[in-house]
């Protein structure tokens, strides 16, 4: 499968910023990441970002995500290089706001129709939760199958096979391990 790719992670978060607007916060961010990585990977095979999902208690996020997010907050255990670097582009608060701000416009260039496709279903179903019903809300979106299968073997991560929930076509292309067929499509698709 797909390395995490920094450079679309970032973009897609500033669009969803973008989308949101004053309101975004870091759980928001991570939780409408993981909506959008697996509708792209429902449909059609490889994620948006390249991430790994942690089967986290209050539920999943994008591993590497999470990290680009803490990075830019400043967060002394990260990389603070690469804080540095993302703090040009975004702003997150710590709590209690963790309130995430864009410095500079995504560069659509880095996003893939089919992720902009994806990235756009998650906002209309789910980007518009007031700051009182969004943390119940999308917890209660994020719990679904894939996460519930981690939980059942008591497993940190969750697996692609855990998002492809029973789809024997997705299934069969993971194991193909079609990536380079794949990132020709993404380039294609822009």
């Amino acid at each position: 499968m797909s390395q995490f790719n920094l450079k679309i992670a970032l973009n897609a978060t500033l669009y969803l910023v973008q989308k949101i607007g004053p309101t975004a916060d870091k759980f928001q961010i991570v939780r409408l990441l993981y909506l959008a990585d697996r509708a792209r990977l429902l449909r059609w095979g490889q994620t948006i970002t390249g991430d790994q999902f942690a089967a986290l208690p209050w539920g999943p996020v994008g591993s590497e995500t999470l990290d680009m997010l803490d990075a830019a907050m400043g967060d002394p255990n990260r990389d603070q290089d690469l804080g540095q670097y993302l703090r040009q582009y975004i702003s997150v608060e710590g709590k209690p706001t963790n309130r995430v701000t864009a410095k500079k416009l995504p560069d659509m260039r880095c996003l893939a129709i089919a992720d902009l496709e994806a990235l756009d279903e998650v906002l209309a179903a789910h980007g518009h939760y007031s700051l009182d019903e969004r943390f119940q809300r999308l917890v209660e979106v994020t719990h679904d199958r894939a996460y519930h299968a981690a939980k059942e073997r008591n497993a940190h991560w969750m697996t692609y096979e855990d998002l492809a929930e029973g789809d024997e076509d997705l299934l069969d292309l993971l194991k193909l391990d079609a990536e380079p067929a794949l990132d020709i499509a993404r380039a294609h698709s822009r």
